[in-house]
Parts: structure tokens; C-alpha cells; sequence
């Protein structure tokens, strides 16, 4: 089976907020939910449908979140040094899928997951905020003092403070695990040093800043300034507005701005994910053809 069957439906179809510079760009979401149980390996599998990716036209891949994460998917990192860790491959496989991807002018884009972080252990008061970076030196061993001092954390109906210090959230809170304290200057210097790390030792010539809306604008900017990437875009992923019928509403422009003002608060060299108009579409093939027209009689987006 050929990959542009077995993916299809992973380009993504919606449309970025850009700037004009990455106008010609086409990303290709390189996996899917299931992608870390393949067998041999998911770099392994994908290495072999480059040809026909190159063919197709994708400049840019999506590749999944590369450390070790307590979660298969990659989603709720640790050590983010350990790539030997991914449920997706080793470090090895995956530098080498980034070089064959290279060998056919495609860049690729890390799944950047920094909004939170989960810990290696718990302090002597049972809370789970002892974390490792998966290198024999410090960096990334962070402890309570990097984690948001509102910062909650959910497993079902059970509540837990993880007991951090440090300054308050900047944007909207993750349950799942400790949120990361983004206006402490070692982690910011550390996670900038670490995304580098990226770039010139694993060969990634891009970001895209998973669950975006979880720390300020302005801490988005300052890693685009400290990593200066090729390509970056942002998760920004609000809910549409909707009717009483529970049907998106056709005036969907304060949902754009949204994304719009975001993209200008982060330094306007990032992009968003177009996800106004991902939904109008998806409400439109759904059985509303109209929405395909804006209020101005144009193609949405």
C-alpha cells in the first residue's frame, strides 16, 4: 500500500495564517494517532514512501514528537534528550530518515511538545515534579522551581498540585501534566539550547509548537528568535462559534482574528494552522455546500 493512500487523509488540507514567505510551502503530517505501534518502527516504514512524498510535491514533513514520553504518541514528554526512547524509532533511524528526506529537498518540521513536561520522579512529598533530561550532565533536570505555582494536574476525578514555584501560567492550563514555567530564564535557555540541539545535531529545519495557546505569544516569539527556524506554525486550536441548532455559525471572523492576532503577537515569522476555515470546510462537506463562499461571495480562507 502507497503511502499517499495509506496518509491521504494527513495532508493537511486546511490552510496556514502565514506570512508571505512561506506561501509556497506544503507540510505533510508525517503519522497519525496509530503510528507508534507499527511494526519495525515508524521511521522505518516511512523512509520507504520518500519517493513517492518527493513526487507529490511536499516540501515540508511533520514529523511526531521525538523524546521519550510517557505516552506512546509522544505528547506527554520526559527526558527530551532520549530519542532512543520514542515509541516511533531510534535517534539513529531518525536522523537517517531526516537525511533521506533532505536528499530530496524536504524539510522537516519536530512536533515541539513544551507547554508541559512530565517528571522522572516525585520529591520527598510524593508530587511528581523531579524531572531529567536524559543527558549525564544537568541540563533539563529541572525540579518544582520550573513548574507554574497554579499549575493543577487531572487524572480523572482526582486533583493534584504539583507543588511548583515558579511564576504563574502564562496562557490556558494542561491537565495532563505539570505546566512549564516559560518566564524562568534556565528554562528558557535550556529548552532554546535543546530545540538547537535539534537542528544542527538530529538535522530538524523546523517547529510546530504543539498546544501553542498553553503559554503567552511572546514566549512563542522568544523561541523564534533564540532557534531561528525555517519553517514554524503554531496549534492554536479554539472552538468555532456555534448556533442553537449546534451548527457552526457562517460569521466565523472573530474565531480568524484570533489566530491572526496570535500570529503578529508571536513576532509574524510563525504561522497558525488555519483551523476556521479546517471547520467551515468540514462543515461544508458534511451536507452545507454554501459555507464554501464567503460572506463576500470568495472561496473561504
Amino acid at each position: 500500500m502507497g503511502i499517499t493512500t495509506f496518509l491521504s487523509y494527513l495532508l493537511l488540507l486546511f490552510t496556514t495564517i502565514l506570512p508571505t514567505t512561506a506561501a509556497s510551502t506544503i507540510l505533510f503530517q508525517g503519522f497519525n494517532w496509530e503510528s507508534s505501534k507499527k511494526e519495525g518502527g515508524w521511521y522505518n516504514f516511512l523512509i520507504n514512501s520518500i519517493p513517492e512524498l518527493s513526487a507529490s510535491g511536499i516540501t515540508h514533513v511533520w514529523l511526531p514528537p521525538p523524546s521519550q514520553s510517557a505516552a506512546s504518541e509522544g505528547y506527554m514528554p520526559g527526558r527530551l534528550y532520549d530519542l532512543d526512547a520514542s515509541r516511533y524509532g531510534t535517534q539513529i533511524e531518525l536522523k537517517t530518515l531526516i537525511n533521506a528526506f533532505h536528499s530530496k529537498g524536504i524539510q522537516c518540521v519536530a512536533d515541539i511538545v513544551i507547554n508541559h513536561r512530565t517528571a522522572e520522579r516525585q520529591d520527598s512529598d510524593g508530587r511528581w515534579n523531579i524531572f531529567e533530561g536524559g543527558t549525564p550532565d544537568d541540563r533539563l533536570d529541572w525540579d518544582h522551581s520550573c513548574i507554574c505555582i497554579d499549575d493543577i494536574t487531572k487524572s480523572g476525578d482526582t486533583t493534584t498540585n504539583s507543588g511548583g514555584t515558579g511564576n504563574p501560567d502564562t496562557g490556558a492550563d494542561f491537565n495532563g501534566a505539570p505546566d512549564i514555567d516559560h518566564l524562568n530564564t534556565r528554562v528558557q535557555q535550556e529548552l532554546s539550547d535543546w530545540m538547537n540541539w535539534l537542528k544542527t545535531e538530529i538535522g530538524f529545519d523546523g517547529w510546530r509548537f504543539d498546544f501553542a495557546r498553553g503559554y503567552s505569544p511572546d514566549i512563542t516569539k522568544l523561541y523564534m528568535g533564540n532557534t531561528r527556524p525555517g519553517f514554524a506554525v503554531g496549534e492554536i486550536w479554539n472552538s468555532l462559534s456555534y448556533g442553537s441548532d449546534s451548527k457552526p455559525n457562517y460569521d466565523q471572523d472573530a474565531h480568524r482574528r484570533e489566530l491572526a492576532e496570535w500570529v503578529k503577537a508571536a513576532g509574524g515569522s510563525v504561522t497558525a494552522f488555519d483551523f476556521t476555515t479546517k471547520g467551515i470546510l468540514q462543515a461544508a462537506v458534511e451536507g452545507e455546500l454554501g459555507r464554501l463562499k464567503d460572506s463576500n461571495g470568495g472561496p473561504q480562507g
